[in-house]
């Protein structure tokens, strides 16, 4: 017979015995469940052709004068004018369509066809506030004349911050009409701000001084609708004032739209512009 004793030891030994295997975790609950397989990934697509990223910024105030090496574009501009001409009134007359491809050969060098490389920009300084250019070209035609058009332009760039910049220019050409006519001349100093008012939009208020002895002479039918504009030299020369008002807008980082309206009613007299607007459209690759 077993004693007290022994028995009190028998019964601590399977107190302990059933405390412990229960505290042994199960085969099944060492065993993990086995996890679902990953479907594997679609395989990525390439963005849209208009919206692959360019080694060319889209915000206006961040834009370099010329092309960076290996991007090519193309511009397309048409407008309308109202001009008072031989005592007939305001009349709306189409004012020029411009064609030109922009092919860079450098970072800081493009040639410019129109439709033959006739025209380069140079762009000596590019800095992060700072931004300069230069440009000669020789154009075919200008409204109804037909003649050499030998141009310069020069252009600066001060960036105030990531949204406010001022932009200075000066535009000097000449009409060489291949009908014997007498040469017209034109020279401009712009200036005006530049806002980014977002990453797609930028709009720039422009004043201008321009002197030039252009005059705008233009053939009406009895019905008074326009048949032939032509510019014609001036009597003498004219200090003029013209003020624009530009909007551009980043479609995409391959597509521009800008609308520009001119007021050049000071200083003008019947036969030339008091209404300008111009829309280009510009598409790089």
């Amino acid at each position: 017979m077993m004693t007290p004793t022994l028995r009190a030891l028998v019964s601590i030994f399977a107190i302990q015995l059933s405390l412990v295997c229960s505290a042994q975790p199960s085969s099944r609950a060492r065993t993990p469940a086995p996890l679902p397989a990953k479907p594997e990934p679609l395989p990525q697509l390439p963005p849209p052709f208009a919206e692959q990223s360019l080694p060319f910024p889209v915000r206006f105030i961040d834009r370099p004068y010329t092309l960076p090496k290996g991007l090519h574009e193309f511009n397309l501009t048409g407008g309308l004018a109202s001009a008072e001409s031989l005592g007939y009134g305001v009349e709306l007359l189409p004012y020029l369509t411009g064609i030109a491809y922009r092919q860079p050969l450098t970072n800081d060098m493009s040639l410019i066809w129109n439709p033959l490389p006739l025209g380069v920009q140079y762009q000596p300084k590019r800095a992060e506030t700072t931004l300069t250019g230069v440009s000669w070209s020789i154009g075919w035609q200008h409204l109804g004349n037909v003649g050499a058009k030998p141009q310069f332009s020069s252009y600066m760039r001060s960036n105030f911050d990531r949204k406010r910049a001022l932009e200075m220019e000066l535009n000097l050409f000449m009409l060489l009409p291949f009908d014997k006519a007498p040469s017209l001349w034109s020279g401009a100093f712009r200036i005006g701000p530049l806002f980014q008012q977002s990453e797609t939009l930028a709009l720039s208020p422009r004043l201008s001084i321009s002197i030039d002895n252009l005059r705008l002479e233009s053939v009406f039918r009895q019905g008074r609708t326009p048949i032939e504009s032509r510019d014609v030299t001036s009597e003498s020369a004219r200090l003029t004032f013209p003020f624009s008002l530009w909007v551009g807008w980043a479609v995409s980082p391959r597509f521009d739209t800008n609308l520009e309206y001119t007021l050049l009613g000071s200083g003008f007299r019947t036969g030339t512009y008091t209404h300008l607007g111009l829309l280009t459209l510009t598409g790089r690759w």
